[in-house]
């Protein structure tokens, strides 16, 4: 069903009329070179249509009728023939002010079907972005239609802004859009169309699936019927009008928006009396910051009213775009800041100095005044509390000792586009990924994490029944295993910072899911570490684990449902599944094989007692990370169990006498964060064999130095144990991410 025009553009980049555009149609044993050099335009009879910009190949009779439905050019059935060329438009400048209603049309139909079929948005975006899209099922004469004019940079950020503000404020606006219409002046909304023209059905759906359900709603809707098609339409063109009332001067500039539409949504006299916003802590949290009801409720219970308010707040904000110099191709900072800036990139390094969490783009729907911006920038509105003040930023800058930020976010050529990037000089990664990393090789070069290298071995020394932890030597090869490497992001951290102590290393990558792998080994030898880098098998990790362990350092970066990272990505917050954060009993039974349903185990329901990396025939499936877009979570039955499962077999990995074991995730919920490291801990209780002790932070770490007469062994033997970590975006302007880090010892018989 998708829809490529065959579209060929003129010498001069984009043809100077709508009559330069020519189709080419080819028959199935036409070669496309042959086509071109021929210049054969117009259309042929064939059955195939070639998109001369992609060389993708198309079936005509599922493209063309529905183009021509959404360009207005006849019906889909009857009066489309195959040798009638579609309608063009008059080019549009590259320069030019977005076409509203264009802008208007796609965001519309994108947001639809986001909400009807529950799409992923950046996927539907990419589709939008297309000069030739011609929409979801829309029909004759859409305003959507762009063939012959093209698209050009301020129509796609206009759409990509629209769509992506819409899915990160989807339960804010929902709420809003309902409580407002509800209340208004009957004769208001007489003039703007009816309750109906809003969509009103179709937003109650969207608030009940996440928690919210209204009264009016919940006593009805055992007799209604699921929402169409065309509501579901009607809610994105409300939610799409608020939405633009509060980024935009001109909101009935589009010829889709009435002024009555607006003066419903503004919310008339709410402008003063306020909205009516839910009772409860979490459900207000929930409708306000645009979170599941549930994840809003984890976080009261478990961080505190402000605290849940803050952090939910913070993962509805724009992510800053962050960067890590490569210290393999890159000699220092200065020299990265000056090639970026010779590029045009402007960076900035992180600072000692405190500063308060950076709000980002996405508005703030709190109230119903135009402007996206808090009054005071620097407090926050909870129910209970009233206006407290947001938490500080403490720079990572120990955990991130490499990190830039682009001041002004995506370069204009975009990442790939700069020679920086093809040199190898940076990577994009969050602050909080790199410190996880620098958790890792600060533990596995014995205590350079600050300068209290003697400390850890007078901690050693002072349990009488442990002997000295050997520290690693320069001369020795320095191995990790990145247990669950993903992608790579922090196995090219660790080879960089390793490679900058001047040791020699070897960083060894596993993951069950090779798919992830595939663009491991470009990744490497563009960052200059493909000597040092390998993909390992389930046969190396059987013999490295057969033999006592052999790795200095094991990170254990597991699968998780990716609460922490909701703000990379605006679609996962909608596709979190509470049960799967949870241990329940049912996950208990199948804890052995990782919390992980395989197609045997969900029929006989019996244990499979393998570890993560022995072979295994059937096809299961353990990747629950969604960062990487992978949507196999479905297959996780609890994530805290496969976590631990995958955590104490990895644990067998490390070698004995001074191996450090780092546990992390990109989530912020205690169950799959602290849970998991403590039970970790009270499995290990056997001290004739080897023995996990917590291998502390400095303090304060990773945001500030660590005080010279700090006592850390003190600290880590301590209730309130240094060696876990937390960061999330209203601290400290990171993901949300979590690590425990724990080092091995021998004891004597």
């Amino acid at each position: 069903g998708k829809c490529r025009v065959a579209h060929r553009r003129s010498a001069g980049g984009m043809a100077a009329s709508a009559a330069a555009s020519r189709w080419t149609v080819v028959t199935h044993g036409t070669w496309l070179g042959q086509t071109r050099r021929a210049g054969e335009c117009g259309f042929r009879t064939a059955r195939r249509v070639v998109n001369l910009d992609t060389n993708t190949h198309h079936r005509r009779n599922v493209w063309l009728p529905k183009c021509r439905a959404a360009f207005g050019e006849g019906s889909s059935s009857n009066e489309a023939t195959e040798d009638t060329p579609l309608p063009g438009l008059a080019p549009v400048a590259l320069d030019a002010s977005p076409r509203w209603d264009l802008v208007h049309a796609r965001s519309v139909s994108s947001v639809a079907e986001i909400l009807m079929h529950k799409r992923d948005a950046q996927k539907v975006i990419r589709k939008a972005l297309r000069m030739e899209w011609c929409g979801f099922d829309e029909i004759s004469g859409w305003a959507g239609n762009a063939w012959g004019g093209g698209i050009n940079n301020a129509e796609r950020l206009a759409i990509a802004e629209t769509v992506l503000g819409v899915e990160v404020n989807r339960l804010t606006l929902a709420w809003l859009v309902v409580e407002r219409t509800r209340s208004a002046d009957p004769e208001v909304i007489e003039n703007a169309g009816g309750v109906d023209a809003f969509g009103v059905d179709a937003l109650d759906a969207v608030l009940c699936e996440f928690g919210l359900e209204r009264a009016f709603y919940e006593n009805e809707k055992n007799e209604r019927e699921a929402p169409r098609r065309p509501e579901f339409v009607a809610a994105a063109t409300a939610m799409v009008t608020l939405h633009w009332t509060h980024t935009r001067d001109d909101v009935v500039g589009s010829a889709a928006i009435s002024k009555e539409t607006v003066r419903v949504l503004r919310g008339g006299a709410k402008m003063v009396a306020g909205d009516a916003w839910p009772t409860g802590v979490a459900e207000n949290n929930a409708a306000r910051n645009s979170l599941p009801v549930w994840f809003a409720r984890r976080l009261l219970n478990e961080r505190g009213e402000a605290n849940a308010f803050a952090i939910a707040n913070a993962l509805k904000q724009v992510a800053p775009l962050m960067i890590r110099r490569n210290g393999i191709m890159c000699p220092s900072m200065e020299h990265l800041k000056r090639a970026l800036s010779d590029e045009g990139v402007a960076t900035s390094t992180l600072t000692g100095a405190a500063t308060a969490v950076d709000t980002g783009a996405f508005l703030s729907l709190s109230s119903s005044t135009k402007t996206p911006q808090r009054e005071n920038e620097n407090e926050i509105e909870t129910p209970g509390s009233g206006s407290v003040p947001l938490p500080t930023q403490p720079p990572v800058v120990l955990g991130a000792p490499d990190c830039l930020r682009l001041m002004e976010g995506r370069p204009r050529v975009g990442i790939f586009g700069l020679d920086t990037y093809r040199k190898g000089w940076f990577e994009v990664q969050d602050p909080g990924s790199q410190c996880i990393a620098t958790a890792v090789v600060d533990g596995v070069t014995s205590g350079t994490i600050s300068g209290l290298k003697s400390s850890f071995r007078r901690q050693s020394a002072a349990d009488e029944n442990e002997e000295e932890v050997p520290t690693t030597s320069n001369d020795d090869v320095i191995t990790v295993l990145d247990t669950c490497c993903g992608s790579g992001g922090k196995t090219l951290a660790i080879a960089s910072a390793l490679h900058e102590t001047g040791v020699d290393f070897r960083v060894d990558c596993f993951d069950l899911d090779r798919r992830r792998l595939r663009h491991l080994t470009a990744a490497c030898e563009r960052a200059g570490c493909a000597d040092s880098v390998r993909v390992v098998s389930r046969r190396d990790l059987q013999a490295v684990a057969n033999v006592g362990g052999t790795y200095d350092a094991v990170l254990v970066d597991a699968p998780c449902s990716s609460t922490g990272a909701v703000r990379r990505k605006p679609s996962l917050r909608w596709g979190m599944v509470e049960s799967q954060t949870l241990r329940s009993p049912e996950s208990f039974g199948i804890e052995t094989t990782g919390g992980v349903k395989t197609n045997e185990a969900k029929k006989t329901g019996e244990k499979k007692e393998k570890r993560f990396f022995d072979d295994d025939e059937t096809e299961t499936v353990i990747d629950g990370d969604l960062r990487t877009g992978s949507d196999d979570r479905v297959g996780v039955v609890s994530f805290p169990s496969l976590q631990l499962c995958i955590l104490r077999e990895a644990s067998s990995l490390v070698k004995p006498n001074g191996g450090v074991l780092v546990y992390a995730t990109c989530s912020v919920l205690k169950s799959e964060n602290e849970d998991v490291a403590c039970e970790f801990e009270a499995g290990d209780q056997n001290k004739k064999e080897r023995k996990w002790a917590p291998f502390p932070f400095a303090q304060n770490w990773p945001a500030a130095k660590c005080r010279p007469k700090t006592d850390c062994a003190a600290t880590a033997k301590s209730q309130n144990a240094t060696h876990f970590v937390g960061l999330n975006p209203s601290a400290h302007g990171t993901d949300g991410f979590f690590m425990a880090r724990w080092r091995s010892r021998v004891y004597k018989e």
